[in-house]
């Protein structure tokens, strides 16, 4: 279907069932999908260079027989969908079964309230898109990936592995701070299966403006998802015995290092950062250190073992890594763990103020200990705080 216009009708404009083919220059808006292509088993599928003022784009629940899915170089326009479609993303992948190939690249997405939904999906790259949210929100969400499929069937859907590539992607703000430019869900945990996140890599970093409330945001949501704030599953999928599945906190690790943020010093690695915008970093953040439910978000190896010059996520596996007599620096940083130090060596941190190694949530023992018959250890210029001693009940601080 090319180079064509179609105007305001209702539902979908352009339904595909057991199909495939070609979109491309076509101005398309309609109220619940301008293109929808559902249980695909006919070769690739392609929407590209279209204008998608209406509900945008659904892929879902592809058959062995479909090809390569793509979607690019479209503007998705979300002001008619945010009224029309409430509470619904203007692209939506749902369930993908075979493992099939999706590429969503160098599309615009703007005006929207929310702008990719990724449901129970793989095989996933979504690269050098820019999204920018409907003027003046603070509620908006840019990308949302899901182990649950958004249906009213959710918990009879086949549960596959969830993994995605998310590299060269530009989020921008709305003009008022507020808002999520990438959240991670785990809404449907009966067989959910967790894969391989790769979000931003060297030279393929994505681009965090200023003005997020979240940067990116684990969800902790749990329970029975019709009591979900974020999607609000009620409204869309009604709450229905099918609809409703067990919410889990986002339990899983993603490192995003290798992303540039702006902390309101410009755009900059979190490796480049000073203490200051990796605090400030640390506040658009929503991950374990904000609930001890949630996977680390890890943006920064604090941790450096000067005489083998590596480094490390935690003080703890520096130390199980490190040789006797080795010498371990710690940046500032709240370091929330327990160590352990079974061998002579030295450990230090470069300001006692900000170098902490802190114990909330962790429960009753000590801080720092130095094994039985272990000598010449060299501990300076690290707080420790909030550790509960097996002694007492009382929350400890203090500086070595």
């Amino acid at each position: 279907m090319t180079a064509s216009a179609y105007p305001d009708i209702s539902g979908q404009r352009f339904p595909v069932d057991e199909g495939g083919g070609l979109f491309t220059n076509n101005i398309f808006q309609s109220i619940n999908h301008d293109v929808l292509v559902r249980f695909g088993n006919n070769g690739n599928v392609d929407v590209t260079n279209n204008q998608l003022n209406g509900g945008g784009v659904e892929f879902s629940d592809m058959n062995a027989g479909a090809g390569i899915l793509t979607v690019s170089g479209n503007t998705f326009e979300g002001s008619f969908a945010n009224v029309a479609a409430a509470n619904t993303a203007v692209l939506r992948l749902k369930n993908n079964y075979n493992f099939k190939t999706t590429m969503v690249s160098g599309n615009t997405f703007t005006g929207h309230m929310w702008g990719a939904s990724v449901e129970n999906y793989n095989s996933l790259t979504i690269d050098n898109n820019t999204f920018t949210p409907a003027s003046d929100s603070t509620t908006f969400h840019h990308i949302a990936i899901n182990t649950k499929s958004i249906s009213s069937n959710s918990n009879a859907i086949i549960q596959v592995s969830n993994s995605a590539v998310l590299t060269n992607n530009t989020f921008n703000y709305s003009g008022a701070n507020g808002g999520t430019a990438l959240s991670f869900h785990n809404h449907d945990i009966d067989n959910a299966v967790i894969g391989s996140y790769t979000i931003g890599n060297t030279g393929n970093e994505n681009t965090f403006n200023s003005g997020f409330s979240n940067f990116i945001y684990l969800d902790n949501q749990t329970g029975a998802s019709n009591t979900s704030a974020f999607p609000a599953y009620t409204s869309l999928i009604g709450a229905g015995p099918g609809a409703i599945t067990t919410m889990d906190c986002w339990s899983v690790n993603l490192d995003i290092e290798n992303n540039r943020f702006d902390v309101g010093s410009g755009l900059q690695l979190p490796s480049a950062m000073n203490f200051a915008q990796r605090s400030a970093l640390e506040a658009a953040l929503f991950h374990k250190v904000d609930n001890m439910c949630l996977g680390n978000l890890l943006y920064f190896l604090p941790v450096h073992n000067i005489t083998q010059n590596t480094y490390y996520q935690t003080i703890q596996s520096s130390v199980a890594a490190a040789n006797p007599n080795d010498v371990i620096e710690c940046a500032e940083f709240t370091y929330n763990e327990r160590v352990t130090i079974d061998k002579s060596l030295t450990l230090y941190g470069v300001d006692k103020t900000n170098c902490i190694v802190d114990g909330t949530g962790l429960g009753m023992g000590r801080g720092i200990a130095v094994n039985n018959g272990i000598t010449n250890v060299t501990i300076e210029k690290l707080t420790v705080q909030n550790l509960q001693e097996q002694t007492a009940t009382r929350m400890q601080a203090y500086t070595v």
